[in-house]
């Protein structure tokens, strides 16, 4: 009970410090919402004065000031660089960064409408209801599929060669973490070979490149009507593989499916659509070698005590997926 005093308390003293905050005090500000993320608290208030909605993310405490402030300078340049390349029917579907309160760990934003895909997913790709919602899937895998489309469109640069070194040298950390999750140390050697030998015969090959979002997954994408809006730009980058974001999200849709609550041919249609829409398939081999190390980065996450009781299921089934995926790429060859 204590724990939970302390917690509460904290979130109160977050609350009002960023009310009262002197930037912030003649705005009337009005709480309507709090959630965390995985290293921020997300606020969104309304302001009487203003009459609009704003969201004040707040990096947690845990985090050195030094690096809190970097990561909230970044996106808030990185949202600037993003809307300064996007064209103009396109910016309301991206936040508009307004200050930094470097003293608050804290970024302001303008609030964008829309509910998170993953609580839409939770409420219609579930499999008592998911599999009654075949046109919706689809409807929502297209939308989402031409967002990004237009996105990397709009940003595009000049391809970038495959350097198989750091790519590989990117999933190191993750297969030492994917050991502590509960991974053989076979298991994670037979991944490890497979996915360098694949990316080794990819080695100088251009690959395409954008500015990607970084970390385009469903909490991150806001669904209201027939538009679709994306925030969290934190881990943005101005020139990176397009695979990047695609194969992320593809990833965290496969992970979901390995829960007992979903419908995989709910989520199996989303993910059909969304491929359709921005103009790939699954079956490409560079995109199969991204899938696999966004597959590796998921699993190295995994919580399977916190999964209880599915967290092994879920592990040995993810297993199964980047088995499959990485055995997949053995067959593949550079065009």
């Amino acid at each position: 009970m204590r724990g939970f005093e302390t917690a509460r308390e904290r979130w109160d003293s977050v609350t009002a410090d960023l009310k009262d905050h002197h930037s912030l005090k003649s705005w009337r500000l009005e709480l309507l919402r709090k959630s965390s993320g995985r290293h921020s608290q997300i606020l969104k208030y309304r302001s009487q004065e203003r009459s609009c909605q704003v969201i004040v993310k707040r990096i947690n405490d845990s985090i050195k000031a030094e690096n809190a402030i970097a990561a909230i300078l970044h996106e808030f340049e990185s949202l600037v660089t993003v809307r300064d390349r996007l064209p103009a029917h396109f910016l309301d579907t991206v936040p508009k960064p307004l200050m930094v309160l470097p003293d608050s760990r804290a970024l302001v934003l303008n609030a964008l409408s829309g509910t998170p895909l993953s609580v839409i997913l939770k409420r219609e790709a579930n499999r008592f209801v998911g599999p009654f919602r075949r046109m919706r899937m689809q409807a929502l895998g297209r939308l989402i599929g031409e967002w990004l489309r237009q996105f990397h469109e709009s940003t595009r640069t000049d391809p970038i060669p495959h350097d198989s070194r750091v790519f590989l040298d990117a999933l190191e950390e993750r297969f030492v973490q994917c050991r502590t999750v509960g991974l053989a140390q076979d298991s994670i050697d037979t991944v490890r070979r497979l996915i360098s030998s694949a990316s080794d015969r990819w080695e100088g090959h251009p690959v395409p490149a954008a500015a990607t979002q970084g970390d385009f997954i469903p909490q991150n994408l806001l669904v209201d009507g027939g538009r679709l809006a994306v925030v969290d730009f934190e881990a943005f980058c101005q020139r990176q593989a397009t695979y990047e974001d695609v194969a992320i999200f593809l990833a965290y849709i496969q992970a979901m499916s390995t829960f007992p609550y979903y419908s995989q041919a709910a989520l199996q249609r989303l993910t059909d659509s969304f491929l359709h829409a921005y103009g790939l398939t699954v079956d490409g081999p560079l995109l199969k070698l991204y899938l696999a190390a966004s597959l590796v980065v998921l699993v190295s996450e995994l919580n399977v005590s916190r999964s209880a009781p599915y967290g092994p299921r879920r592990l040995s089934l993810m297993l199964s997926r980047l088995h499959r995926v990485c055995e997949e790429l053995a067959y593949a060859s550079a065009a």
